[in-house]
């Protein structure tokens, strides 16, 4: 909280990421030469002039013949423009001119100037396909890249997901481990201050010892977290690509959310439990009307607890007053059984024929008293709920503040009569404490009064009955209550041979793998086209000038030439071998996809299992959490009443118990949201925005579904072909494979 670090979310992390990664940005580089290399391949199919054929020269010469010297200049100048042509053939035109000036030859002062007009035609006849190969190679490398960087950003989105929960997962387990080491040096101080007070129930030396030890344990356990966490810290700077000394932080709103939902969880699950017990205590034959109030009483408290997290998330629509009204009339119900339980054992003790000591019957009295004391404030509390005149019930609450007053200063005296226990103090002693005894029954009376607390029902059985009563009513509604309340992980709703059908359909890295076979397979036309016999179609027209006329080109001055260039296959090792290696390479290829396709699926089942199974342990983990906390509850207290059988261990057990049990919880929560990105990335069902983000990450409202239908930007099965190029028919016979998946508009099968 210290640290003045902004505080990273996840969407910011993939902001910083989009603009500071270096991973990002090599992929990205990826992307850009392939581009860089298709428009190589594509200048080649434009009109361009040769670097070579075009300029100017300039030359000066000296002849000298039969002692007479000729002076000339010659300059020549070429134009030459050529194209591959979409049959793979190539066209080309030059225009060529040349100007001879004589200055002093034997006919004085003369120029000379010359015109040529060049065009060739040159196509191959039956390798036509090699020359094409190049293009329909770097197309296809462009769309594999493209599909392999829209793969890597999602890729990269599950790499910096995982590691932003990684992250909540550190920090919710430093939540756990530190208030487990709060609650052990809790736990320490107390049972070495009940020593040193002497306390007849204080724990022993050798169970001291072991607090103390779990306590330490916690202290390392603490500290090798926020270790941890740091390490994980540095790790994600690297993979943003900011220096490590870099302070960052985590903004931790998504886990104060998620483990609010964790810790609803655990809450209803506590009312689950509390509401067995009552059923249960229906269940016995004979009903005990004490522990059927002490069980409604917890299950109410639990319920109050759960309705206060759900509320704090929104949740919660239900009004909680009937339940807290309801609650008020319990405690009411049962501390009265208590009041009863402390006047029947003062009777007792004042009884003629087994007349207790005096200091026994002011100790039974003092007893009655707090009974009674406390029966009075949930008397008050129910008067509260009940809406009763609140200056009576302040001047009530003025009376009870004085008995306490009174009670108080009777156990000072008490401490003073210890010291010199006569009879007649005693007996003094006791008088004052029936008095005030008296003036309690007083107030009870007036706040039954004001409650309207039932005098009708006399017999203990029809009280019973009441409660009863009471109890299925108050069981009908926390069923209703926690039926309608959502619980667990949300389920994936796509089934097995859907989604694996889906991936088969959506996944760009097949499309690639597909792509790349018809490559394979491609390349064997290609290579066998290689092993024939070069066999190339040669045409070129020759238009010259004469006359010192440059643009004047006629058909009386030309040369038309038609060539065939022909070589027999006579040396054809390296490109036998070629073919070979192309044709191994064709089924390498073949049994390569089909183990890809296997391994997809291999991959949509696993992920299934893997969020199926963490949905199961889940509830389970949620389970143990709330009978962990229960048991620390119950062990604190039978420790401090002194119950026989509970040891110090059996705290520690318990305290150790709960710790891990809600760091389970926490755990598969998020595990089950880094499965779901993953799935989602296995379906090819993710859909990022412009910065990279998926907005469906852990929403309870997306749900993945089948999707049979092929895009239409994924082109043909095996790819496609540029179809401006001439390419032969069979190479044409990629396009007569049908489209995986379904047809759009009357989904049937389309293959």
């Amino acid at each position: 909280m210290r640290d003045q670090a902004e505080r990273l979310s996840l969407r910011k992390i993939i902001q910083l990421a989009r603009i500071e990664s270096r991973e990002n940005q090599s992929q990205k580089e990826q992307l850009y030469r392939a581009a860089l290399a298709l428009t190589s391949d594509r200048f080649d199919y434009a009109p361009k002039f040769s670097a070579n054929g075009n300029g100017t020269d300039t030359d000066l010469t000296q002849t000298r013949r039969d002692g007479k010297t000729v002076s000339s200049t010659g300059i020549s100048s070429n134009l030459e423009g050529s194209k591959m042509l979409s049959t793979g053939g190539t066209i080309m035109a030059r225009l060529a001119n040349e100007v001879v000036v004589t200055f002093n030859g034997p006919e004085g002062f003369a120029t000379d100037v010359g015109s040529e007009f060049l065009f060739n035609l040159n196509q191959s006849l039956l390798q036509r396909d090699v020359r094409l190969n190049p293009l329909i190679q770097a197309e296809r490398n462009l769309v594999y890249a493209a599909r392999t960087y829209a793969r890597f950003r999602k890729r990269f989105f599950e790499q910096l997901s995982s590691r932003y929960y990684a992250l909540l997962q550190n920090y919710r387990s430093i939540e756990i481990e530190s208030q487990n080491y709060i609650s052990l040096i809790r736990t320490f101080e107390q049972a070495k201050a009940e020593i040193r007070a002497g306390v007849k129930k204080a724990p022993n030396q050798v169970a001291v010892d072991q607090f103390e030890q779990s306590m330490l344990s916690g202290r390392s356990s603490l500290i090798s977290n926020w270790n941890r966490l740091e390490q994980n810290l540095d790790q994600l700077k690297i993979t943003l690509g900011i220096p490590t000394e870099t302070p960052i932080n985590i903004d931790l709103e998504e886990l104060q959310k998620l483990t609010l939902l964790d810790e609803i969880e655990v809450a209803g699950e506590r009312v689950r439990r509390w509401r067995g017990r009552v059923e249960d205590r229906l269940a016995n034959p004979r009903p005990v009307r004490s522990e059927i109030l002490n069980a409604n009483i917890f299950q109410l408290k639990r319920m109050l607890e759960w309705f206060q997290l759900r509320r704090s998330i929104g949740w919660q629509n239900e009004d909680p007053d009937d339940l807290e009204l309801q609650l008020a009339r319990f405690l009411v119900d049962y501390f009265s059984i208590t009041v009863e339980l402390h006047s029947a054992r003062l009777e007792s003790a004042q009884a003629a024929d087994s007349r207790d000591p005096i200091i026994l019957q002011f100790q039974r009295t003092a007893d009655l008293i707090k009974a009674m004391r406390e029966l009075a404030g949930f008397e008050l509390q129910l008067g509260e709920k009940l809406n009763v005149d609140s200056r009576l019930i302040v001047e009530k609450k003025e009376d009870l503040e004085l008995i306490q007053t009174q009670l108080d200063t009777i156990y000072v005296k008490l401490d003073e009569v210890l010291e010199d226990p006569r009879r007649e103090k005693l007996s003094q002693l006791l008088s004052e404490a029936e008095a005030i005894k008296t003036q309690m029954t007083e107030t009870l009376n007036e706040l039954e009064g004001l409650i309207g607390k039932s005098a009708t029902l006399s017999t203990e059985n029809e009280r019973l009955d009441r409660t009863l009563t009471e109890t299925r009513e108050l069981m009908k509604k926390t069923q209703r209550l926690l039926s309608s309340g959502q619980t667990g992980l949300l389920p994936i709703h796509i089934n097995l041979d859907d989604a694996m059908a889906t991936a088969l359909i959506q996944r760009m890295d097949l499309m690639n793998q597909r792509g790349q076979l018809a490559d394979d397979w491609r390349l064997i036309k290609i290579t066998a086209d290689d092993l024939k016999s070069v066999f190339n179609l040669n045409v070129s027209q020759t238009l010259g000038t004469r006359d010192n006329q440059p643009l004047n080109f006629s058909t009386d001055d030309s040369q038309t030439r038609l060539g065939l260039s022909f070589d027999l296959p006579a040396n054809r090792l390296e490109q036998r071998n070629n073919f070979r290696r192309a044709l191994i390479n064709y089924q390498s290829g073949r049994r390569g996809l089909m183990e890809f396709e296997d391994n997809i699926k291999l991959d949509i089942r696993n992920r299934l299992r893997d969020l199926a199974e963490t949905r199961l342990q889940y509830p389970i983990s949620v389970t143990r959490a709330a009978l962990a906390a229960e048991q620390v509850t119950s062990i604190r207290l039978q420790l401090a009443l002194g119950v026989p059988g509970v040891r110090a261990t059996d705290l520690l057990d318990a305290l150790q118990d709960s710790r891990q049990a809600l760091i389970d919880v926490a755990n598969f929560r998020i595990r089950y949201i880094v499965e779901d990105v993953r799935f989602a990335i296995d379906l090819e069902s993710m859909k990022l925005d412009e910065i990279g983000f998926w907005p469906h990450i852990n929403d309870p409202d997306f749900h993945h579904l089948r999707n049979l239908i092929y895009p239409e930007s994924a082109g043909p099965t095996y790819g496609d072909i540029p179809p401006y190029l001439k390419v032969s028919k069979q190479l044409k016979r990629i396009f007569d494979q049908p489209l995986p998946g379904l047809h759009e508009e009357d989904d049937k099968p389309r293959s």
